[in-house]
């Protein structure tokens, strides 16, 4: 079989590349290029596998049981590490609801209002998970176990929001009555 011109001095510019002198480094440098690619791409929250995100598999929900939990178990000694990561998740919450907000203009006029809605609702609860949050953080021993029940509610609340938000851009809730589309 003959090959054209061109493919051939695309084959011969291909096996220029010192691969066999520095398979180290080639090899090293390959696993980076796919591990920073995987990653800018998870922080996009875009998937990997092409398939269409939904809520249940953003990262807060996937730890919001955990978060949950810890936030109830928690003791006073230890609210300051409770609050990074508390303060962590709702950094993730808004990069998520930044995600959900960019990709509204591929949904439909009614969507985009549901959409527009949930998302207020999300920063609605965020508002209030800081709130309790803070008052977490203030709180004496005495009003501890009130403080970090009411903490443990808000943030129950605001990754409900914030998955019902991706949900409502991945369009993975039907916001159109029945029948109609």
């Amino acid at each position: 079989m003959r090959t054209s011109t061109r493919s051939r001095n695309n084959e011969r510019h291909l096996m220029k590349i010192p691969i066999g002198r520095f398979p180290f480094k080639f090899t090293a440098l390959a696993i980076f290029a796919l591990f920073s690619a995987a990653s800018v791409l998870a922080q996009a929250r875009i998937p990997i596998s092409g398939t269409k995100s939904s809520g249940s598999n953003s990262t807060l929900t996937r730890h919001d049981a955990a978060t949950a939990s810890a936030i109830r178990s928690t003791t006073p000694e230890r609210r300051d590490q409770l609050a990074m990561q508390v303060e962590k998740n709702i950094e993730d919450g808004q990069l998520a609801l930044e995600a959900a907000r960019k990709q509204s203009n591929q949904l439909d006029e009614e969507s985009r209002t549901v959409l527009k809605t949930a998302v207020r609702d999300a920063f609605t609860a965020q508002r209030r998970l800081h709130k309790s949050l803070k008052a977490a953080e203030r709180a004496s021993a005495n009003e501890w176990e009130r403080a970090r029940a009411e903490l443990a509610s808000d943030y129950e609340d605001y990754i409900q929001a914030v998955a019902q938000a991706e949900s409502i851009a991945a369009g993975d809730v039907d916001v159109h009555p029945t029948g109609q589309r």
